[in-house]
């Protein structure tokens, strides 16, 4: 999503009259003092004590407090809540946060206010303490909140109706009247069901995968790792049990849109670092319905909710919220996940005719005029090794002055994670691994607080370590003690030279220092061939290198030339920034220590980042240009 399409979305929703039906609860967050050995007197049983308590929304409060936070001005709340502290607790949180709480009836029977109670320990909780779960709704209590809900409709542009608990307020009779309601309104109403999505009629459902495939008849866990074919199948069947179009979400690998006689795809979102995923089903719920209440389509809703998760998904002990200003920055730095069930399924790749060439998406039917080559892994392989270099660098960050004097158990732990984390974190921009890396420099606690770096700091020893690496190999080429071959991936001179020849206008990009990259491309042999369009970083360290630098080429190529422009590269950032001005995409899934053949972790990478084509090295050329509609210029 662009920054402008981002504003308008902010800038309706503001304005857009959102109704929330369901099961409101209260989530309570209580710190326990972990080293407390007090016993009662009374009793001599040990006692919990606790340092600080924190409450927030939940269930369809959470759906609420999202709306708020999102902007939305216009929100009317309808359930019931008990005559106990946790209601007057809840109804005051609504209150401050703009909430219209109207129509929050009260029950005195047979209703406690749903409430979790979450003890937490040295930040992990603890096993939860529910309150609320055995509520059942009176007749008399449902007539009075279905008649509240009536006539409120006038008033609303869309619905939000949660069901969290069983049965709750989700009696057989308060679904006959709601779905009643649906009729009689003619109002767009989104339902978030956990149980009872087939009992309610009418509604926009937003829907797991699992809960689908539970649906259509299959037999599946939570846990499963369902496959894409049998997904779309459930969906096929789902839809003409529910005719109605419905939204599925699947966590990390983004949504399916099911309408009638299609079903589209929204991409996951790349979310770095550890997640807590409670609450970001209610993140997506009032994210869709605020979007698609102001007008805008489905799809445009579902990727505005889907990134307003990825938002809430990092916040750990909490019931998280997304804000227009974390909405804005995480725009900013969006990394989509394409294609991830392919990417995980090598068995479904599709062929270029006789060829290991790996079509994604179709080629680009307009001439290619541009070919923007990465040059890391993608030509060259004088940095192949930058992971054993980073390595110590980040045990050295960690561990401080007790890098040597550490027990070997737990050095080794350290070492686990370091090696775990650079494998999770490969290919994004070295910025962002080195924001990890000060969060595992705090984790850990071995380093004073005032001798921890920024992430300039530690990117600038990580690089200083990797050019000693790469100027002795550049000194042994100079030298003549190695060949360029030795350093080139497979069939990369012959393809650039080929492609020169063509009279296709070549650029040459690295994050690596500008003058390091042509004194590179020199030692290698190709750099003519660029005729002076070789890039890399002139020294803005506020920015990420790679970035900056496709930046600056497609900003000189021009954005009316974009669909004009094809990248090839081993690494996320190119597959990317080319995608996201309208480019064609080969990432090169190159095993890097043989400098040919495939890397299958690689291939994963780059199609999850969007890539059309994938090939592991250059020696089918002439079936790349063939593809390419280059052939024909070559050899004429």
């Amino acid at each position: 999503m662009n920054s402008e399409l981002i504003e308008t979305l902010l800038k309706e929703v503001r304005d857009i009259r959102v109704g929330v039906i369901g099961d409101f609860c209260q989530d309570c967050y209580w710190d326990l003092c972990p080293e407390d050995d007090v016993v009662s007197v009374e009793t001599g049983i040990a006692v919990q004590r606790f340092t600080k308590q924190r409450y927030s929304l939940g269930g369809a409060g959470n759906v609420a407090m999202n709306l708020s936070d999102l902007g939305v001005q216009n929100i009317y709340a309808f359930g019931v809540v008990g005559k106990d502290p946790f209601s007057k607790q809840m109804l005051a949180l609504m209150n401050e946060n703009g909430i219209n709480s109207d129509g929050m009836l009260y029950q005195e029977e047979n209703w406690n206010t749903p409430c979790y109670i979450k003890p937490i320990t040295n930040g992990v909780e603890g096993h939860r303490m529910d309150f609320g779960c055995f509520n059942t709704i009176s007749p008399e209590m449902e007539s009075v909140l279905l008649s509240t809900i009536r006539g409120a409709m006038d008033h609303l542009d869309i619905v939000i109706v949660n069901q969290q608990l069983p049965p709750g307020l989700h009696s057989d009779t308060f679904i006959e009247g709601l779905n009643a309601i649906v009729i009689e309104a003619n109002k767009f109403f989104i339902l978030d069901s956990r149980d009872l999505g087939d009992k309610y009629h009418g509604m926009i459902k937003k829907i797991n995968d699992y809960e689908v495939m539970l649906a259509a008849g299959h037999d599946v866990t939570p846990f499963d790792d369902i496959d894409i074919d049998d997904l779309l199948d459930a969906c096929k069947k789902a839809f003409e049990k529910w005719q109605h179009a419905f939204v599925v979400t699947r966590g990390h690998k983004g949504c399916l849109i099911v309408k009638p006689g299609n079903i589209s795809e929204i991409p996951g979102i790349k979310v770095n670092g550890e997640i807590d995923s409670v609450g970001a089903g209610d993140t997506f719920i009032a994210g869709l319905a605020a979007a698609f209440g102001g007008q805008s389509k489905l799809p445009e809703a579902t990727e505005f909710a889907n990134l307003m998760a990825s938002i809430t998904v990092t916040k750990l002990n909490e019931t998280g919220t997304a804000s227009p200003a974390e909405i804005r920055e995480a725009a900013s730095e969006l990394n989509y996940l394409y294609h991830q069930d392919l990417a995980e399924n090598v068995d479904k790749a599709v062929y270029w005719t006789d060829s290991s060439i790996e079509i994604i998406n179709g080629p680009a039917t307009d001439e290619i005029k541009h070919i923007i080559f990465d040059h890391d892994g993608t030509l060259s392989v004088i940095r192949e090794g930058w992971e054993r270099v980073m390595q110590p660098v980040m045990m050295k960050a960690i561990l401080g002055e007790q890098l040597d004097t550490v027990d070997d158990e737990t050095r080794e732990k350290i070492h686990q994670r370091v090696i775990k984390f650079i494998d999770d974190t490969t290919g994004i921009q070295t910025l962002t691994q080195m924001k990890g890396l000060i969060d595992l420099v705090n984790e850990y606690g071995y380093v004073d607080t005032d001798k921890i770096l920024d992430i300039f700091g530690y990117k600038k020893i990580y690089n200083d370590a990797l050019m000693e690496m790469v100027k002795e190999r550049g000194d042994k080429l100079k030298s003549g003690d190695l060949n360029p071959l030795d350093f080139a991936m497979f069939g990369a001179h012959d393809f650039v030279e080929t492609l020169y020849k063509s009279g296709i206008k070549l650029y040459l990009a690295s994050g690596t220092d500008q003058d390091d990259v042509i004194e590179e491309a020199t030692s290698m042999g190709y750099a003519d061939c660029f005729e002076g369009r070789i890039y890399g970083a002139v020294g803005d360290i506020t920015r990420e290198a790679k970035r900056e630098v496709f930046e600056r080429i497609i900003a000189e190529i021009g954005a009316e030339n974009s669909i004009s422009i094809l990248a090839i590269g081993d690494g996320p950032v190119e597959i990317q920034e080319v995608k996201r001005c309208g480019g064609l995409a080969i990432g090169i899934a190159s095993d890097e220590v043989e400098c040919q053949g495939l890397n299958p972790v690689k291939r994963k990478r780059l199609i999850c980042a969007g890539a059309d084509l994938i090939i592991s090295d250059f020696k089918e050329m002439e079936k790349i240009l063939e593809l390419l509609s280059i052939g024909e210029k070559v050899t004429g």
